[in-house]
């Protein structure tokens, strides 16, 4: 008796079959229990994991789906991403100068100590988008990582320290989604994974430049483009700017 799942491979679902418990094998595969409201599956070690995994927590007798992430991850170093960073539960962090500050502060510091080249960024009230590109030895999710694991640190301390009327709800939230991750000491800050899309046309680029410089203005925080601090419509416009970022020069487009 074995046990079918289906892998998702090129946008298409692709039955497999396991040994079952009867034949006494556990797959390699099998790395990590995914748990999600009412869906359950398993993912595969060329996909991420969510929760630790044990034998015992294989349902045997049952098909799985298994959503793969080859979609969202970056395979090719020297190509430029267009990346959303979010924060867990979506929480409006982001509207505090001083946690928006912090943020560009570690760009910064990326930008002069680890490659990070930048196109175009964009922060909202709960998520970042950013085109960006790895130029030095680090590649570009190692450079995430590390910004995201400084402005996680920072930003919680930041909101310990100073007045923010919201600082014990903000910190439960946190807490809480660290609570079952034992790579969590006590807060979690920012979602697991980049949603990542490769730079693939000059035509997708300045779809996705232009996106960025009018978020604020879709979401109505202002009404010109250049108006926002945090993107770079201020660079093009030629205006003051909290971020250095590679200028393109915009070409004609055709669909």
């Amino acid at each position: 008796m074995r046990l079918k799942f289906l892998e998702r491979s090129d946008k298409k679902f692709v039955s497999r079959t396991i040994p079952t418990k009867s034949e006494g094998i556990i797959p390699r595969y099998f790395v990590a229990k995914f748990v999600s409201g009412a869906r359950h599956g398993v993912y595969t070690r060329d996909s991420f994991s969510i929760l630790p995994f044990y034998k015992s927590q294989i349902n045997y007798g049952i098909t799985y789906n298994i959503p793969m992430s080859d979609k969202y991850k970056m395979r090719e170093n020297e190509k430029a991403y267009f990346v959303t960073l979010t924060v867990v539960d979506w929480l409006d962090v982001f509207t505090r100068k001083n946690h928006k500050l912090k943020l560009v502060e570690s760009f910064i510091n990326c930008q002069k100590h680890k490659g990070l080249e930048i196109y175009g960024w964009c922060l909202m009230s709960s998520h970042l988008h950013m085109i960006a590109r790895a130029s030095g030895r680090q590649i570009l999710p190692d450079i995430l990582r590390d910004l995201k694991k400084y402005t996680a640190k920072a930003i919680i301390q930041q909101i310990e320290d100073e007045p923010e009327s919201r600082k014990e709800w903000l910190l439960a939230r946190f807490k809480y989604n660290g609570k079952y991750l034992k790579r969590i000491e006590n807060y979690k800050f920012w979602q697991d994974g980049n949603h990542t899309e490769i730079i693939f046309s000059n035509n997708f680029f300045y779809q996705k430049l232009d996106y960025i410089h009018k978020n604020p203005v879709e979401e109505m925080i202002v009404s010109n483009p250049e108006d926002y601090y945090f993107s770079p419509a201020r660079n093009y416009a030629g205006m003051d700017s909290l971020l250095s970022v590679v200028l393109e020069t915009k070409k004609l487009m055709t669909y």
